[in-house]
């Protein structure tokens, strides 16, 4: 697991295409077929609510994360019930402040780990659309290429974003 910074955070599609530029002769497009498989509206969807809980993770990440972090109750005096009552609270607002700075490093680290699959293309799909929220007109003139290439570009990208991050996209059913 990353440590990770707001720097990091702020960073990231620079990061994104770094790795992609690494890996960008090993990399191509998903073909029709394979994307068929998946709806690619609700998948976009799923990602973008997923895209924004990560983003919001900046604002609320102030410190880097400890990898040693962990949380112990001595509870050994006698305590009122207000007084374990407000402890419980405390505990559970930093248990739960812990558990999102735990889920922002591994989507982080999955993100890094996609970015390693896609062609440079997809990568600019990814950041136009997730990071930087730009029209598909705009991508497609930033990427230089036709609104129809942008198409399969936004599907093969759009299905290997889904497969890496599924884990992480919480389903309303």
């Amino acid at each position: 697991m990353n440590t990770i910074t707001l720097d990091k955070l702020l960073c990231i599609d620079s990061d994104l295409l770094e790795i992609t530029k690494k890996y960008e002769n090993q990399n191509y497009l998903l073909n029709d077929m394979d994307c068929s498989y998946y709806n690619i509206n609700n998948v976009k969807s799923q990602l973008k609510t997923l895209f924004l809980k990560f983003k919001s993770a900046k604002y609320l990440n102030k410190f880097p994360i400890e990898n040693n972090i962990s949380l112990t109750s001595t509870y050994d005096i006698k305590l009122s019930a207000s007084q374990k009552s407000t402890i419980s609270q405390v505990d559970n607002a930093v248990t739960n402040y812990l558990d999102k700075q735990i889920w922002v490093s591994e989507v982080y680290d999955s993100l890094l780990i996609l970015a390693s699959k896609l062609t440079k293309s997809e990568a600019g799909y990814l950041i136009y659309t997730f990071l930087s929220y730009k029209s598909e007109e705009t991508i497609a003139e930033k990427l230089g290429i036709c609104k129809t290439s942008l198409q399969k570009i936004k599907k093969s990208c759009l299905v290997k974003m889904y497969v890496e991050l599924e884990n992480y996209i919480e389903n309303d059913y």
